[in-house]
C-alpha cells in the first residue's frame, strides 16, 4: 500500500479521536468533568501534533522526497516523522488514560478502563526507550505500536456499546 494512502488514512483518526473525546466529556458527570477535559486537552494536542506531521508528509514531502528526506517515513534516527508520531501518539495514550476516572461502571467499562491504562503504561515505557535510542524500530516502540493497534479499535468499538445502551457514563 503506497505511504500516501496509509498517511491519508492516518489523518483522519486525529479529528475522529477528538470528537470522541469531546463526546466523553459532554457525557460526563459534573464532578468528573476535570479528567475528560484534561483527556480531551491531550487529543487536541494529539491531533495537531499528526495533524500537521500527516499534511506535511502529503505535501511537502510527496512533491520533494530527497531535499525533505528528514520527514520521511523511513524508519532511521534522523527521521522527523517518527519523532513527530511518537510525540504526537504519546499525548493521544496520556488523552486515553485521563479518561481512566470517568470509567467506573459496569464490565464494559471496566475493560475500557484497562485497555487504556495499559496502553499508556507501554507508551511511557516505549517513549523512554525512543529517547535513549531515538530508534523507531526498537522492539519497546514497534511493541507499543502492536498494542495501540489492538487496544485502540477493541475500546472504541467497547465505547460505541456504551454509548448505543445510552446509560450515563461515570
Amino acid at each position: 500500500m503506497p505511504p500516501s494512502v496509509v498517511v491519508g488514512a492516518s489523518f483522519l483518526i486525529a479529528p475522529s479521536f477528538v470528537v470522541l473525546m469531546a463526546s466523553l466529556h459532554s457525557c460526563a458527570p459534573d464532578s468528573k468533568k476535570v479528567w475528560s477535559q484534561i483527556g480531551l486537552s491531550f487529543a487536541i494536542i494529539y491531533a495537531v501534533v499528526v495533524g500537521l506531521n500527516y499534511f506535511l508528509f502529503l505535501t511537502v514531502v510527496q512533491q520533494n522526497p530527497q531535499l525533505y528526506s528528514w520527514l520521511s517515513m523511513d524508519l532511521r534516527p534522523d527521521s522527523a516523522f517518527w519523532a513527530l508520531e511518537v510525540l504526537g501518539y504519546t499525548f493521544m495514550s496520556l488523552g486515553a488514560l485521563f479518561l481512566a476516572p470517568l470509567l467506573t461502571g459496569g464490565r464494559i467499562e471496566h475493560t475500557i478502563r484497562w485497555l487504556f491504562v495499559g496502553n499508556a503504561a507501554l507508551n511511557i515505557i516505549a517513549v523512554a526507550a525512543y529517547l535513549q535510542t531515538v530508534n523507531p524500530v526498537h522492539p519497546l516502540v514497534l511493541g507499543s505500536l502492536g498494542l495501540w493497534g489492538v487496544v485502540f479499535p477493541i475500546a472504541t468499538a467497547l465505547l460505541a456499546v456504551v454509548f448505543r445502551r445510552g446509560e450515563p457514563i461515570g
